[in-house]
């Protein structure tokens, strides 16, 4: 089967890129043929010749994308005789539009752009759940940051993007929280299935535990939790550390309020860090927090922490509760509760017997679900499926 991935980068760029790269070879191991097309093109583009690559600028997130890049795309889903295209990162409903009369269509939806205005499924300023399809009301609800014409502007651009999306063959999410949104919005129940992510398990080695280090990974914006950081690190058990690695609009702030006094000796930035860094965090703590306030789809750092034998204590919210199971693989506790996140923490960071139950039966079901080999056969059963 000839296959083509569509992103806005064909680089090693982050974890999208990354896993997209992977599964292109174990796809093209088991006899098909792959191809990408990119719209970003920068030094760091690869060359690979193992692919077949086309650079087209028409992908991103413009509202009237030139006819030129159109034609582009439609010549070559026709040139390379393309069987099954799969959207990763696009956001331009016309090239979904297009794509779904010319070849079979699938899309990974991995956030809520979609069919959130406020992107993030939350109302009354991250404090509740938001349980309405797109409508007339996100105009009155979301994006107060706009103004009203804007906000109408924005309504009609996801309406009309929900429409184009409803004309593809499948649409892939990585949890069951996900496709629950999906059907919310109209789509139909056998187009949305649920295809979960994986991880390269053998580049994992879960190391013994080592120090008392309380660990936090992700973007430091206050969707992620990253405000109650100082709030939890006060809860630490004595001579316990919180590490917080990651970078972001909050740094300069959680930097000045750690400045002084008894957090400064508790709380350790690392700023951002990849590759063996970032296994190396993870094999130095005892215990990963997640203290997201959003509606997070997935939560892959739930998934890493559990296949480095790191127990998770996390907020229960969207997706997470489907990975982070209470008295299983970590502990749950309400978004935005810092004393109930605390508690959850010290109680994992001194209850050794608890601990090292759960950093068993971590990497057991992180390795059952989400390996490379599961997902190329579940994405290889979407594909035959849709061919019929």
């Amino acid at each position: 089967m000839k296959i083509f991935q569509i992103n806005g980068y064909f680089e090693h760029k982050g974890g999208t890129e990354a896993s997209m790269l992977e599964l292109a070879a174990a796809l093209e191991e088991r006899g098909h043929q792959v191809g990408f097309i990119y719209h970003h093109k920068t030094n760091n583009t690869l060359s690979l010749s193992q692919f077949s690559s086309y650079h087209v600028p028409v992908l991103e997130a413009k509202v009237w994308p030139k006819a030129r890049w159109l034609a582009k795309l439609a010549r070559i889903m026709k040139e390379e005789k393309v069987e099954v295209v799969v959207l990763q990162n696009v956001f331009n409903l016309w090239t979904v539009a297009l794509l779904s009369r010319l070849v079979p269509t699938v899309r990974f939806v991995r956030s809520h752009e979609m069919y959130c205005m406020g992107l993030n499924r939350t109302a009354e300023g991250f404090t509740q759940e938001c349980f309405i399809p797109h409508s007339y009301a996100c105009i009155r609800n979301c994006r107060q940051d706009l103004l009203y014409p804007l906000r109408v502007v924005l309504y009609l651009y996801r309406k009309a993007e929900i429409r184009a999306n409803r004309g593809l063959e499948r649409l892939l999410v990585t949890s069951r929280y996900m496709r629950r949104n999906l059907l919310l919005n109209g789509f139909l129940e056998e187009k949305v299935e649920v295809v979960p992510p994986f991880l390269n398990l053998e580049a994992i080695s879960p190391p013994p535990s080592s120090r008392r280090i309380a660990l936090f990974v992700g973007r430091l914006e206050e969707i992620k939790g990253t405000k109650l950081l100082p709030e939890l690190a006060k809860f630490l058990p004595h001579g316990a550390k919180l590490m917080v690695v990651g970078d972001g609009e909050l740094k300069d702030e959680l930097l000045q309020v750690v400045a002084d006094g008894e957090l400064k000796e508790r709380v350790l930035f690392r700023g951002r860090l990849d590759g063996e860094e970032l296994l190396r965090a993870y094999a130095d703590a005892r215990v990963v927090i997640v203290p997201s306030i959003w509606q997070e789809p997935f939560g892959r750092v739930g998934i890493e922490a559990l296949a480095m034998g790191r127990p998770v204590v996390a907020t229960r919210t969207g997706g997470i509760p489907e990975v982070i199971v209470p008295e299983e693989t970590g502990l749950l506790a309400p978004p935005r509760d810092s004393q109930a996140l605390a508690q959850a923490m010290s109680r994992l960071l001194q209850d050794t017997p608890l601990r090292e139950k759960l950093s068993r039966q971590g990497p057991q079901m992180v390795a059952s679900r989400y390996s490379l080999e599961q997902m190329a056969d579940a994405i290889e059963a979407v594909y035959a499926r849709i061919m019929g």
